[in-house]
């Protein structure tokens, strides 16, 4: 089973926030950054760079969420880090404590980032920006889809504020730097991707979800331990509780559920009552509620049947069915969920989608 990775915490600037396992941080408004397309290296993007955006853009589209543009710099970061993975062998990581290598440019992924700008954050000098990064073993543009079909890692490719796009993998790197030594593919793409933008506020967020209305080809299950931190239940090897949700969505393991459905309110509110129902014909299918929230803050009064996770934003819900879904079938879906000042649907009634 591909296991994508998720970049860890960007910190900066006095009124950063940040959240474990994803890259975050912002308090305040900047002017936007200057686009350079290329793959780095004063090339235009590959075709695999240029595939790969479109497969990401692709399934925003899906979701309702605008396209994001391909940038040089962020091309750069990604696949010199893919070559750097490649070069050290092993697991997937975002960090780069090996200074010897000859891909290394520094050791968490923001520096990376900072480094192809000159050293300065892509936005300017002003702290409302954020960055993501997600790594998969599978290479190439089809690394997009292994991420789409996760929790945390499709947040960076789902949500509104990721404008700025770049992606490297180890074929990539073997051809951009022929002397680093980067190893040939044996299965292991260390497919690298960021993402930058500026934090939005939710007037600039339109209501999305996924599947979007009639989509077929969903995926019927999804691998809980293909990611950390696991989004169902606890986290393995160990056995420990996902520290990040409140409360906890199983007292123990749980290894395979259905496809996550994603849902992006636009409010800056935490919700106070939130009723999903979801069926096939005249079956009832349970699911566990991921609710995102007001950050940072304690966790808020718990809400029946759901679990606040610290990874989500204000208004980001995600729906994991308990049990892997049934191939070839026609699923039903209605979301409400109610702020302080006001009660929102998606849509106004339920939306449907087919399964492989």
């Amino acid at each position: 089973m591909p296991r994508p990775s998720f970049g860890p915490s960007d910190r900066f600037a006095v009124c950063s926030a940040a959240l474990i396992a994803l890259a975050f941080a912002g308090c305040g408004g900047s002017s936007p950054a200057t686009n350079t397309a290329g793959s780095g290296n004063g090339q235009p993007p590959t075709v695999v760079q240029s595939n790969a955006l479109a497969a990401a853009n692709a399934l925003r589209a899906e979701a309702q969420v605008p396209a994001m543009t391909i940038d040089g710099r962020l091309n750069t970061a990604a696949t010199r880090h893919a070559g750097y993975q490649a070069i050290e062998g092993g697991n997937l990581t975002h960090v780069e404590p090996n200074s010897a290598n000859a891909l290394f440019t520094a050791v968490q992924f923001g520096d990376r980032i900072r480094a192809q700008n000159g050293g300065v954050d892509l936005f300017g000098s002003s702290s409302g920006h954020v960055y993501y990064e997600c790594i998969s073993s599978v290479a190439g543009a089809a690394s997009m889809r292994s991420l789409w079909n996760t929790v945390y890692h499709r947040i960076p490719i789902m949500r509104h504020e990721s404008t700025l796009f770049g992606f490297g993998d180890l074929d990539i790197a073997r051809v951009q730097y022929p002397t680093a030594g980067v190893p040939a593919f044996t299965g292991n793409g260390y497919a690298t991707s960021e993402f930058a933008g500026l934090g939005l506020s939710s007037s600039a967020v339109t209501a999305s979800r996924w599947p979007a209305v009639g989509e077929t080809g969903v995926e019927t299950s999804f691998s809980t331990d293909s990611e950390t931190p696991d989004p169902v239940g606890l986290q393995m090897p160990g056995g420990t509780p996902n520290s990040l949700q409140n409360p906890q969505t199983e007292p123990t393991d749980v290894d395979v559920v259905g496809p996550p459905l994603h849902v992006i309110f636009p409010t800056s509110q935490n919700w106070t009552a939130v009723s999903v129902a979801m069926k096939h014909g005249s079956t009832s299918d349970p699911v566990y509620i991921l609710l995102g929230f007001v950050q940072p803050a304690a966790f808020p009064t718990t809400i029946a049947g759901a679990s606040w996770d610290q990874d989500l934003n204000a208004g980001e819900i995600f729906i994991l069915p308990k049990v892997p879904l049934l191939a070839g079938t026609v699923y039903d879906v209605a979301v409400t969920a109610t702020t302080a000042s006001s009660s929102l649907s998606i849509p106004a009634g339920s939306w449907t989608f087919t399964t492989q």
